[in-house]
């Protein structure tokens, strides 16, 4: 037999991979205009009634409408609603 726990760091490396956050791809869903949501951000930059800017890594994320509200706010993603006018990369 091999190492004490070789075989359950194999099974571990396996069903629990380990996720590095810079590695992460930002992800964004958008919902006609009304709502969009955004995964994997690095964080909440700005968040006024006419602008969210959202920090994604390389790029900022700006989201341009009216009445933006921040409806959810994780560790995992972000939820935006109102009246969605742009969607910008810079």
């Amino acid at each position: 037999m091999g190492k004490k726990g070789g075989v359950w760091k194999r099974i571990k490396r396996v069903f629990y991979p380990v996720v590095n956050p810079a590695k992460q791809k930002t992800e964004i869903t958008i919902i006609e205009n009304k709502q969009i949501t955004v995964w994997s951000h690095k964080g909440v930059l700005c968040a006024e009634n006419e602008l969210v800017s959202l920090a994604c890594g390389d790029f900022i994320l700006r989201i341009e409408g009216e009445g933006l509200q921040l409806e959810a706010v994780s560790s995992t993603g972000t939820l935006i609603t109102g009246k969605l006018q742009s969607v910008s990369f810079t």
